[in-house]
């Protein structure tokens, strides 16, 4: 499945340690095979810009917010990571 990511997603990305990128990745990799399953849609956001859904990161004693939602197309758009 394809994806992209917006500039915000890099500039958090970016300065992950190396154990929160690898979480990262495994959950960016579980959200590409099933984006429609109970844990990709879990937690629906809709704000002035529309609609995500958040899927939270868990890795070791941080939790990290991956905001991402599906296009008319079936890519997805990850669209903003933070620390929570």
């Amino acid at each position: 499945m394809d994806f992209v990511v917006t500039p915000e997603f890099v500039a958090t990305y970016e300065h992950l340690t190396d154990e929160q990128a690898a979480c990262v990745d495994a959950a960016i990799r579980r959200l590409l095979d099933s984006p429609r399953s109970a844990w990709a849609r879990r937690s629906r956001v809709v704000g002035d810009n529309g609609a995500a859904w958040l899927v939270a990161v868990r890795c070791g004693d941080s939790i990290l917010a991956l905001y991402w939602r599906q296009e008319s197309d079936g890519s997805i758009v990850l669209l903003l990571l933070l620390g929570v």
